[in-house]
């Protein structure tokens, strides 16, 4: 039960880059620059602790020069002009 939870808790490169939006070479920018880190490297994968994936990408939403941030506001613009 504990380990079903815990792997619940990890996600993969890709599962973070689909959550982020964001490409393999900018996760790894990322990752070098110590703005996200990786509970774990292995050869060609990063683990990262789903808490602080959230943490990050909550953190990319107010910062107006993120590519998320504009996709965001580019998506409740079209929800809220499809509601009127």
């Amino acid at each position: 039960m504990k380990k079903e939870i815990a792997a619940a808790m990890v996600l993969g490169t890709h599962e973070v880059q689909e959550m982020l939006l964001i490409n393999r070479s900018r996760l790894n920018a990322l990752v070098l620059e110590g703005k996200l880190k990786p509970m774990k490297q292995l050869k060609r994968e990063y683990l990262f602790w789903l808490p602080e994936v959230e943490a990050f990408k909550k953190d990319l939403l107010l910062d107006s020069r993120s590519n998320l941030y504009k996709q965001k506001r580019r998506d409740d613009a079209e929800q809220h002009a499809q509601k009127a």
